[in-house]
C-alpha cells in the first residue's frame, strides 16, 4: 500500500510517517496508539499526531490514511 504524502506546506521538504513497530508496539501494550507524520527537515518541525479514538485497536494502514489524509489537508 502506497501512502502519499504532499510536501510540508512550510519549508516543502519531504514528509514521512511514524513507524509501523513503534505504532504496533504501542497499540498492542494500551490498546490504541496514535501515528504522526512530521517533516523529514529538523529545523522545520512541522507535524501532526493522529489518534485512534475508537473503542479497539486500529490497522497501522488504516491510521496511515487517517494520518497522510489529514497531513495533506494542511499542506
Amino acid at each position: 500500500m502506497e501512502i502519499k504524502l504532499n510536501p510540508c506546506p512550510f519549508c516543502g521538504r519531504k514528509a514521512k510517517l511514524g513507524d509501523r513497530e513503534v505504532y504496533e508496539a504501542v497499540q498492542e501494550k494500551y490498546g490504541k496508539a496514535c501515528l504522526k507524520v512530521s517533516c523529514e527537515n529538523p529545523e522545520c518541525a512541522a507535524a501532526i499526531l493522529v489518534c485512534n479514538r475508537t473503542n479497539g485497536p486500529l490497522p497501522y494502514e488504516v491510521m496511515a490514511e487517517k494520518a497522510a489524509e489529514k497531513w495533506n489537508r494542511r499542506a
